[in-house]
Formats: C-alpha cells, structure tokens, sequence
C-alpha cells in the first residue's frame, strides 16, 4: 500500500511546478542532487521522504516548501 495522500498531493504539485518551469524530471532530480530511481518512486508515489529531498526539490523549483504540501495551490493560477 501506497503512503498517504499527502504523498500524492506533492507528486502532483512538484509535476505540474516542474511542467510549469519547463524543467525536465530528469534534470530537476540531477538539479536537486537526489536519486532519479527515488524521485520517481516519490513521484509515483509510494516511498517516503525525507525532509533534506523534499527541500531540494522546492529550491530547485525556487518555491517554499509548504507549498508544495497544499491541495489547491497551483491549480487556481
């Protein structure tokens, strides 16, 4: 079984900031120096997180964090 919803709601925020900013998923993982294989498997999303990925992503993607975490965020602009 699959983490929380919480989970789900920052693979899709980071996939839509990643599409808004015209970076490839591969190069926002090599970017943020994180694993490509954990990436994906965050952004599928069925691992956990650590708080060290989790906020170099949002600073590759120039972003709080926190925002990455709310439902109705990037979908309103």
């Amino acid at each position: 079984m699959c983490p929380s919803q919480l989970q789900a709601v920052l693979a899709r925020n980071v996939r839509q900031q990643a599409k808004r900013r015209q970076v490839p998923l591969n190069a926002l993982a090599d970017f943020a120096q994180v694993s490509r294989s954990q990436f994906y498997n965050v952004l599928a999303p069925c691992t956990a997180i650590s708080t060290d990925w989790f906020e170099r992503i949002a600073k590759v993607l120039d972003i709080e964090p926190g925002r990455l975490l709310l439902t109705d965020t990037f979908s309103k602009r």
